[in-house]
């Protein structure tokens, strides 16, 4: 059984405005995230989920699919509350290590012509295993119940 990948991707962040058309190397963000999740074979589609035109405006350029949503839609179950928000609090604490990095890039940009990165899967190995995040009461080693 295959599955759909669907990313979310909003321009309203408070913590970083305009974060999925932030360009990377020249290009959007967005678009480098959407690339890579589409190469997974083992899913049957990837979809970027948006409230922002011009989200879905740059996914349909490149070829993606991108579906719009409410820009008021909120999780009301308590549970999937709890665990959005230690996923959040995870995501927090990553943004000043990505905005880093993206100022890395920008000052020393790859060649166009360097090769991608081989993945896990094209090496043949396992990836790490994930980590348990105590500090957000997320335990990545348990599916979510």
């Amino acid at each position: 059984m295959k599955s759909i990948a669907i990313i979310p991707a909003r321009m309203g962040s408070s913590r970083f405005p305009g974060k999925p058309l932030a360009k990377i190397l020249g290009k959007p963000m967005i678009g480098h995230v959407w690339e890579r999740v589409s190469r997974s074979r083992s899913l049957a589609a990837t979809v970027v989920a948006t409230c922002d035109a011009e989200i879905r405006d740059y996914v349909t350029s490149i070829g993606g699919t991108a579906i719009m949503t409410s820009d008021r839609a909120h999780i009301k179950d308590p549970e999937v509350r709890k665990l959005a928000d230690g996923i959040i609090d995870a995501q927090v604490r990553e943004i000043a290590q990505m905005k880093r990095a993206i100022a890395r890039l920008e000052a020393h940009p790859t060649a166009d012509d360097a090769p991608d990165l081989p993945s896990y899967r094209d090496k043949q190995v396992a990836p790490p295993p994930p980590e348990r995040d105590e500090s957000v009461g997320v335990n990545t080693l348990q599916p979510i119940r």
